[in-house]
């Protein structure tokens, strides 16, 4: 038992080693993706703001100045008395 000890010991150093070498790897897939994640985060930022700036008022107004939409006034009712409209005097 005592013999196959170190044969054991150097096939645990050998396992070790690979996961070792693996998780290295690993760890430059990592900080590659933290790196692609940081550029997107980025990137919305700036069109977040974009679609803020398109869609701020003073642009809206500007847009619609160019489509020929105006300003609207107050309405303003013609009231009549308590008249029945001419149409309903002609059918009585």
């Amino acid at each position: 038992m005592i013999r196959f000890l170190p044969i054991v010991a150097i096939v645990f150093l050998i396992i070790e080693v690979i996961f070792i070498n693996q998780l290295a790897g690993m760890g430059e897939k990592v900080s590659a993706y933290d790196v692609a994640i940081d550029k997107l985060q980025e990137e919305n930022a700036l069109l977040e703001q974009a679609v803020a700036s398109a869609s701020s008022l003073l642009l809206i107004e500007q847009k619609a100045k160019e489509y020929g939409f105006t300003e609207s006034h107050p309405t303003s009712y013609i009231h009549l008395d308590d008249e029945l409209p001419l149409a309903l005097k002609e059918s009585q």
